[in-house]
């Protein structure tokens, strides 16, 4: 869940984080840059700024579907358990990739890669040793 504040500049935007639903890949009280998306260049994968009722989300997209005419989003925290529906006009923009990139390299996933490396480092020697 994210504070009701959005501060615009310029078509960008940058939304506080309250709450830990997109943990590791975005902290409590952080400072997140989005932008406008057009609803046809939302992909799956993608992190964006919904707004339900009077609550903003950053959760990450997991598909899109047609029901009635309408299009809606199905959309998760990384940390939630459970996906949420919310209608495709709920779309306010997209958390900047960079952004995001930058955070996701720094938190536990970048040990998990340097652990997966040293890993098929030591297995290839192993097998040349063999």
């Amino acid at each position: 869940m994210i504070q009701q504040s959005l501060k615009k500049t310029e078509g960008t935007g940058f939304i506080k984080v309250k709450g830990n639903c997109m943990v590791p890949l975005l902290k409590e009280d952080e400072l997140v840059p989005f932008m406008p998306v057009s609803p046809s260049e939302l992909k799956k994968g993608d992190i964006a700024v919904l707004k339900q009722d009077d609550t903003l989300f950053i959760h990450r997209i997991l598909d899109k579907f047609e029901f009635c005419k309408q299009v809606f989003l199905i959309h998760k925290g990384d940390a939630s358990p459970l996906p949420l529906v919310t209608p495709l006009d709920a779309l306010i923009g997209k958390v900047s990739l960079k952004h995001a990139a930058a955070n996701f390299r720094k938190g536990p996933i970048l040990k998990l890669r340097i652990f997966w490396i040293r890993l098929k480092l030591k297995v290839k020697i192993w097998l040349q040793n063999v």
